[in-house]
C-alpha cells in the first residue's frame, strides 16, 4: 500500500459496534455488541442518530431506512468514519477544506508578491529622490504604491475571507453526531473565527481613528487601544491555531489518514517554537536596553530566525493538512454520491 494514500476505513458488519464504542451513560465498553443493543451494565439503549439528518434510529432494523430522510440505517451503524457520513455533510466538508486550502495558498503568494513590490517601490523612491523629483521615477513610485495597495490590501483581504469562509464550512457540525460527541475543537474553532473577525475589525477602526490626528490626545488614546487590540488578536490567533490542530486531527482520524494527522499535530509544535523565538527576541531587546553585549545580539538574532522559521513551519503544516484532507474528503464525497 502506498503510505501517501489515506487508509481505507474498516467495513465492519453494520450490526456490530465499533471496538472503541462505550456506553454514553456509564462508560461500559460495548465491544462486539450489536450497535443498537442496550448496555449490559445500566440497561440504557445507545443513541443511534442518523448520519444524514440526526434522527434517532434506536430500535430500527439495520436493513431499514431513516423515516426522516431515507438514509439507510446500516450506514449509521458502521462507525465514526467519514465514509459513512451523510452526503450533504461530506460535500460541505470537502468544499470548505478546498476553499481553506486555496485561501491559505493565495495569502502566501500575495505576501511574496507584496515583498517584491515593496522592494520595487523602495527602488523607485530612491530614484525619485536622486533624480530631484523627475517624472519617470515619480510615476514609477505612484504605480508601485497603487499596485502594492491592490495586491496586499484588496488581494490579501480576499484571500483571508476565502480562508475563513472555507474553515467555517469545514467546521460544519456533523448531523450524525449527538451533542456529547460533537468535538469541542470544532466549536472553539468557530468561536475563534468570529472573535478574529471582530478583533481585526476593531483594530483597523482604532488604527484609522488614531491615524487621523496622531499628535492629539484622542489619536494617542486610539493608538494605544489599537495596540491592545493587536495583542488580543495574537491571543485569538494562538487559540485558533490550537483548535484548528485538534479539529484537523479529529478529521484525519475519521478518514483515516495518519500523515494528515501528523501534519495537524505539527501546528502545535510550530507554535511552541514560535513562542520560544519571540521570547528570545524580546529578552534580547530587553537586556540590550539595560546594557547587554554579544550574547544579547546572538539571542536576538536566533530568536528572530526561530520566529520566522517557525511561522513557515506552521504555515506548511496547516497547508499540508488541508491538501491531504481536502483530497480525501472530496474522494469520499464523490464515492458517497455515486
Amino acid at each position: 500500500m502506498d503510505p501517501a494514500q489515506p487508509t481505507t476505513p474498516p467495513t465492519a458488519p453494520p450490526t456490530v459496534a465499533s471496538p472503541a464504542r462505550a456506553c454514553g451513560s456509564c462508560g461500559y465498553p460495548m465491544r462486539d455488541l450489536p450497535a443498537n443493543a442496550p448496555c449490559p451494565e445500566c440497561g440504557i439503549a445507545p443513541s443511534v442518530p442518523c448520519i444524514s439528518c440526526g434522527y434517532e434510529l434506536t430500535g430500527l432494523a439495520p436493513e431499514g431506512a431513516c423515516p426522516e430522510c431515507g438514509e439507510p440505517v446500516a450506514r449509521s451503524l458502521r462507525g465514526d468514519f467519514l465514509a459513512f457520513c451523510g452526503r450533504d455533510y461530506l460535500r460541505t466538508l470537502a468544499r470548505g477544506l478546498k476553499m481553506a486550502r486555496w485561501g491559505l495558498a493565495t495569502m502566501v503568494i500575495i505576501f511574496l508578491v507584496s515583498v517584491v513590490l515593496v522592494v520595487l517601490v523602495g527602488v523607485a523612491g530612491a530614484g525619485f529622490g536622486a533624480g530631484g523629483g523627475g517624472g519617470g521615477p515619480a510615476a514609477a513610485l505612484g504605480i508601485g504604491i497603487v499596485a502594492w495597495f491592490l495586491v496586499a490590501g484588496l488581494g490579501g483581504l480576499t484571500a483571508l475571507i476565502l480562508l475563513l469562509v472555507g474553515l467555517w464550512f469545514a467546521s460544519t457540525r456533523d448531523p450524525g453526531k449527538p451533542d456529547h460527541e460533537d468535538p469541542r475543537s470544532r466549536r472553539v474553532l468557530r468561536g475563534m473565527i468570529i472573535a478574529y473577525i471582530v478583533v481585526t475589525g476593531v483594530s483597523w477602526l482604532f488604527a484609522g481613528i488614531g491615524a487621523v490626528n496622531p499628535a492629539s490626545a484622542t489619536g494617542a488614546l486610539f493608538t494605544g487601544l489599537n495596540g491592545l487590540a493587536t495583542i488580543a488578536g495574537l491571543i485569538v490567533l494562538v487559540v485558533f491555531l490550537v483548535a484548528l490542530s485538534r479539529y484537523l486531527r479529529t478529521l484525519a482520524d475519521r478518514v483515516p489518514d495518519k500523515i494528515a494527522r501528523r501534519h495537524a499535530k505539527r501546528i502545535v509544535t510550530g507554535l511552541i517554537l514560535f513562542a520560544i523565538g519571540i521570547g528570545l527576541a524580546f529578552a534580547g531587546l530587553f537586556v540590550g536596553l539595560v546594557g547587554g553585549g554579544t550574547v544579547v545580539i546572538v539571542a536576538t538574532i536566533i530568536g528572530g530566525l526561530l520566529y520566522f522559521l517557525s511561522a513557515l513551519f506552521v504555515l506548511a503544516a496547516v497547508y499540508n493538512a488541508f491538501v491531504r484532507l481536502s483530497r480525501a474528503t472530496s474522494k469520499i464525497a464523490a464515492g458517497a454520491a455515486a
